[in-house]
């Protein structure tokens, strides 16, 4: 006998007729019994189950938007307290001079799984960036000696002591305030949005992503509450600073593996050590949003736009982790296209070897998709760390001296109104020169290796 799922059917040698036959009716015209069995068999199984197989138990589904944003810090007072230490280690003055800081494996494995999961909270696209934000282009783990920083809007505190300045350090200090007998740091009192590339090239990238991803975990984004210090605070009893982490093409292994960081981090600790911290900063990188659009306006991004389903939905719909860029074209586009000027639409980008060159009219059409009037970008250096095309896009590379030159750096202070302030960071060519020495040092004294586990927990606690 057969089973009950099985299908009964008259036994014949030739196969089943293809002819059409009414819903309910054998081939001669006749209901069939069987056949209404069967389906109602069959309707009753689908009421049962749902698409997945899943038995309905009466839960109402509902679509899942991704990892719930968060928006205050997550820090105890006592772990605040510890960010903080770490924080004055990455500004020492002799840190700021070149000397690189001293971290204990476990501390930096502590802030990458910690702010991993600030980051991997965000979207890909960050939409809700308000006016008021100062936007940070390249940093490349840079130092540089500096004079005051220039700008024509807004004159800044004049540098006190040394001015031989860590440039992501100085971009802070740009936005430092004095009230009373207290000075507030630039990083307690405004808010900063980095368009990525923070290792690489110079001697400290591992200060730039630990001052970086400790300030994330503190200032996560909004006003976040600072339990551990007395410091300015505003009516409300919270720092009115935000700390938003865009991605640049440095922050895929597949590049900063070969131009620098990886090399650092093997000069700093033994090569097991190494290795294991190195994968695990890059792991955090691999949640790092792509894209921002600040006060609804202005599109930030590390390199450019994409002519591939260049929207806000589209952008709405990627989802972290990106291990490679090339998984997903417009993230690769967003990391890795440059603009040019005088061409018409794209084309591919023969210096990069990957992604496009795109024109001012192919911009003009990627900014009307996403709703915004400007591009804000970095990605290319600067001869004065600024430029501007045509007014829709716009070029922010923070880091001074890179590649052997003698380029300013830049960053641009957004208003609540959205008006532009730029402020240059003048290179020190008498420092550059001296950073340009000390590279070969670094290669020959391994200073971190030679100091026992004893003296590293010391100073990580």
């Amino acid at each position: 006998m057969p089973s009950s799922t099985e299908r009964v059917g008259p036994p014949s040698s030739q196969p089943p007729s293809t002819q059409p036959v009414s819903s309910g009716s054998d081939a001669d015209g006749t209901t069939s019994k069987l056949s209404v069995i069967q389906t109602e068999k069959e309707t009753t199984q689908l009421e049962e189950f749902d698409q997945c197989g899943l038995e309905d138990d009466g839960i109402e589904w509902t679509e899942w938007d991704g990892p719930k944003r968060i928006k205050e810090t997550r820090a105890t007072n006592e772990e605040q307290i510890k960010y903080r230490k770490i924080l004055d280690r990455c500004f020492s003055p002799i840190a700021v001079m070149g000397v690189r800081a001293l971290f204990h494996p476990d501390e930096v494995l502590d802030v990458m799984v910690k702010a991993q999961k600030y980051l991997e909270s965000e979207p890909v696209l960050i939409e809700d960036v308000p006016f008021g934000v100062t936007i940070v282009g390249d940093i490349h783990g840079q130092i540089s000696t500096s004079p005051p920083l220039m700008t024509s809007r807004v004159t800044p505190l004049p540098l006190k002591g040394n001015t031989k300045l860590h440039d992501l350090y100085r971009v802070f200090r740009a936005h430092g305030t004095n009230k009373g007998k207290q000075s507030i740091e630039g990083f307690e009192s405004s808010k900063f949005l980095f368009l990525g590339d923070y290792v690489d090239r110079g001697r400290q990238s591992l200060e730039v992503v630990m001052a970086l991803f400790t300030l994330k975990i503190l200032y996560p984004d909004n006003a976040s509450p600072y339990l551990a210090l007395p410091v300015y605070t505003t009516k409300r009893g919270c720092l009115m600073t935000t700390f938003f982490l865009l991605r640049g093409n440095h922050e895929f292994i597949t590049v900063n593996i070969t131009n620098g960081f990886s090399k650092e981090m093997r000069q700093r600790y033994d090569k097991e050590t190494a290795e294991a911290l190195f994968y695990q900063i890059n792991d955090a990188f691999n949640y790092l949003s792509i894209a921002a659009i600040v006060g609804n306006s202005y599109f930030c991004v590390h390199a450019g736009i994409s002519p591939m389903g260049f929207t806000r939905n589209q952008l709405r719909g990627l989802t972290k982790p990106f291990i490679f860029a090339d998984e997903d074209i417009l993230v690769n586009d967003m990391v890795w296209a440059d603009p040019a000027v005088g061409l018409r639409g794209t084309v591919f980008n023969t210096e990069r070897r990957t992604s496009i060159f795109f024109g001012m009219d192919a911009l003009v059409t990627a900014l009307t998709s996403v709703d915004c009037v400007a591009l804000f970008r970095g990605h290319d250096m600067m001869k004065d760390g600024f430029d501007n095309q045509m007014n829709i896009c716009f070029t922010v590379f923070t880091a001074t001296a890179v590649y052997e030159g003698d380029n300013n750096g830049a960053c641009v202070a957004v208003d609540s109104e959205g008006r532009l302030t730029v402020i240059r960071l003048v290179v020190d060519n008498e420092r550059a020169d001296r950073d340009k020495r000390l590279f070969p040092v670094d290669e020959d004294v391994k200073t971190v290796c030679e100091r026992t586990t004893g003296e590293l927990a010391t100073i990580g606690s």
